[in-house]
């Protein structure tokens, strides 16, 4: 979830993308799933968000089927 990373966590927008992907990896490994919880709200740059939304942008594209 987008709050957990950013403030319960203390992560960066790079740091918690970066760590998100590892975790993407290791479940695509063994056939898991991941499910993102994100709040309209930390798309809102003004709010402190920079730049989480192209973590959100990068997780789905790193979590597709596709990928």
């Amino acid at each position: 979830m987008d709050v957990t990373l950013k403030r319960y966590l203390g992560f960066s927008s790079e740091e918690a993308l970066s760590r998100c992907t590892t975790l993407i990896e290791k479940l695509r490994s063994v056939n898991g799933h991941c499910c993102l919880i994100w709040h309209n709200s930390s798309f809102y740059e003004a709010e402190g968000w920079r730049g989480w939304e192209e973590v959100y942008r990068s997780l789905i594209r790193s979590g597709s089927s596709d990928n």
